[in-house]
């Protein structure tokens, strides 16, 4: 029997950035400023942008909403058993956020990866340090807990529940192995191509590994922006199947 690869695309939820982008789409405006940016103006620069989660109140709904849909949490819960790579993101704040909402309750590590972000600004090594250091205590070089993320997130008091959770699933962890620092002033930048290509990749050598759990089938789930869903869904039409020589991949998005 032939084994399937199922592949599950979440969207992210809403950011800071997504409305500021969308007001500038409506009223013509250019501008690359961010929300922050008119706060920090506003509050002499004192604001401490790291203390602010990158989404919106409307994204962390999005994605509890996306978390207690029955079909997702039994995906999720599939997903989530299975010990070897399979959760990724994009390497962006809103992403990672979306996931560690949207996996909170989960003993399992999230991979993101490189070529799908649109908003970060890498250009160092130094800088890609910050950006990690961001998500919680490094236990080596390439991997955060990040069970306590949240505590650390000025939250209105709608969400505390986020922190609280935290505290009871402390095992939530973000490899960045997937990463290549020396090649550090290229990742951020959105490439649908060497995107591609990795996730190929991914999925010829998870292939060829023997699953306990499910020995015909491997599942893997994305979070990530909703640009990359849209080109994966322009660039095979709608069929959500598409042959990487083998196997048979399904991209289903969710």
């Amino acid at each position: 029997m032939e084994k399937k690869i199922k592949i599950y695309f979440v969207c992210s939820g809403t950011s800071t950035n997504d409305i500021i982008n969308s007001i500038n789409n409506i009223t013509k405006k250019n501008t690359k400023k961010s929300l922050f940016d008119y706060f920090s103006t506003i509050k002499n620069n004192k604001l401490e942008k790291d203390k602010f989660p990158q989404l919106e109140s409307i994204g962390i709904k999005e994605m509890y909403m996306c978390r207690e849909n029955e079909k997702n949490k039994n995906i999720i819960d599939l997903i989530t058993k299975i010990p070897e790579k399979n959760i990724f993101t994009s390497l962006e704040y809103s992403c990672i956020e979306s996931a560690l909402i949207l996996l909170n309750t989960n003993d399992c590590i999230i991979n993101p990866l490189p070529y799908m972000s649109e908003n970060l600004n890498l250009k160092r090594k130094e800088d890609f340090n910050h950006f990690k250091n961001q998500f919680g205590i490094l236990l080596n070089e390439n991997k955060t807990n990040a069970s306590h993320y949240w505590d650390k997130k000025n939250i209105i008091s709608d969400f505390l529940d986020l922190k609280k959770e935290s505290s009871k699933f402390p095992m939530l962890k973000i490899d960045w192995n997937e990463i290549n620092i020396k090649d550090i002033s290229s990742l951020y930048r959105y490439d649908f191509y060497k995107f591609t290509n990795i996730l190929e990749k991914i999925c010829k050598k998870n292939y060829k590994l023997k699953r306990e759990i499910d020995n015909t089938v491997d599942h893997y789930l994305f979070i990530c922006n909703a640009k990359l869903i849209e080109n994966i869904l322009e660039k095979f039409k709608g069929s959500y199947k598409i042959k990487y020589n083998e196997p048979l991949i399904f991209l289903t998005a969710v």
